[in-house]
């Protein structure tokens, strides 16, 4: 999708002023737009929302593998509505080209934590994944396996005022692990 005219019209943020800021307890609301009107929001809300930017750019790329048992017990937890639910994926952004180890706990109360670390993707076998991923989780390592991957493009948009956080997802494409 071509949207650098547009996101271009937007005042920038930098990455070091984002990092600043705690987004943590955020409620998140989700819609599904079509690319013109995508266009016509951004526009729309130029003065009033800045833009992420690392490294020039203001679309950025993003990739996942997320971690599941042989029966899919995480997804299912999740499909389901579950609390106490748990999250394992590893993460990269091209931006700053780190990966990390992600772990997200979702509890039956509806708060949301999250813990990562740097790690290599694909791999949670090495010693440091597998202690963490057992001091996280009720989840043994050698019991995972990539179930799925994904990559999109996103870009983040941060109200001028408030403290409003807005991430765009596009071209989202996705593989299991008979596609990867």
């Amino acid at each position: 999708m071509k949207l650098t005219n547009t996101t271009h019209k937007l005042s920038p943020i930098y990455f070091a002023e984002y990092q600043s800021m705690n987004f943590k307890d955020a409620d998140e609301t989700k819609f599904i737009l079509n690319a013109k009107k995508l266009n016509k929001l951004l526009k729309d809300v130029s003065d009033k929302y800045d833009i992420l930017e690392i490294g020039n750019k203001r679309v950025l790329n993003f990739s996942n593998e997320y971690f599941d048992t042989e029966d899919y017990k995480l997804y299912m937890a999740y499909h389901n509505g579950k609390g106490n639910r748990y999250l394992i994926k590893n993460s990269k952004s091209e931006s700053d080209k780190k990966k990390y180890l992600e772990i997200k706990f979702h509890s039956n109360k509806g708060a949301v934590s999250k813990k990562k670390k740097k790690a290599k993707a694909g791999n949670i076998s090495n010693q440091k994944s597998k202690v963490f991923i057992t001091e996280n989780t009720p989840y043994k390592p050698e019991a995972l396996k990539i179930s799925l991957k994904n990559q999109y493009s996103r870009i983040v948009l941060i109200h001028k005022q408030n403290k409003e956080k807005v991430t765009i997802d596009l071209d989202l494409t996705c593989s299991n692990e008979k596609h990867l």
